[in-house]
């Protein structure tokens, strides 16, 4: 025995008070551990409740947006207003949207402007390309005639001295002259053919 003093009976009946104690405050736990589960459930249902509404309210005028958006191909037309109780950051992108919209129909405005000035360039310069061709094409005609009419002209001249020259030459009369005009009548005539 520990105390000596304290009775046996004593330490029984402290012992029952203390176990009925241990099991009254078990209870109360269970109890307030139940009742803080279902405030808990409570408070999420709410809140489950608040950010679905919350959601809707931000998300409904976007998805309105996206559905105007994908099924509209008009740039140029105006987009839906947003509700006047949207938040301003829906309102902001709204504008964006719009915004970008604008941009985009104006970019494709210049580009079909673009493309039909340099249509009409390509045509010009095409026909420009055809004029000039036909000119270097006349001129090449005109290059040609007048190499073989002058090749003829020189030829018959050509040959004309070279046969004089032939002639004179069994003649005995200034052969060394007439070597000469042999000679150089021959490299004309290699020059022209």
């Amino acid at each position: 025995m520990i105390f000596p003093s304290i009775s046996n009976d004593y330490i029984h009946q402290y012992s029952v008070y203390r176990l009925l104690a241990l099991d009254r405050a078990y209870r109360m736990s269970i109890d307030s551990a139940q009742q803080v589960m279902l405030l808990l459930l409570a408070l999420m249902l709410i809140l489950g409740v608040v950010v679905t509404r919350l959601s809707a309210w931000i998300l409904a005028p976007l998805s309105r947006l996206a559905g105007f958006v994908e099924t509209e191909q008009d740039l140029e037309t105006f987009l839906p207003t947003p509700t006047f109780k949207s938040l301003r950051e829906v309102q902001v992108i709204y504008h964006a949207v719009a915004s970008m919209r604008q941009r985009t129909a104006q970019s494709q405005n210049r580009l079909a402007e673009y493309a039909d000035t340099l249509e009409q360039k390509v045509a010009d310069r095409t026909k420009d390309l055809l004029v000039a061709r036909d000119e270097a094409e006349h001129a090449n005609r005109a290059k040609t005639l007048f190499l073989a009419n002058v090749s003829h002209e020189l030829r018959t001249l050509l040959q004309a001295i070279i046969i004089f020259a032939t002639m004179d030459q069994a003649t005995a009369i200034g052969q060394d002259r007439m070597q000469a005009i042999l000679s150089a009548s021959s490299q004309l005539m290699e020059l022209i053919e």
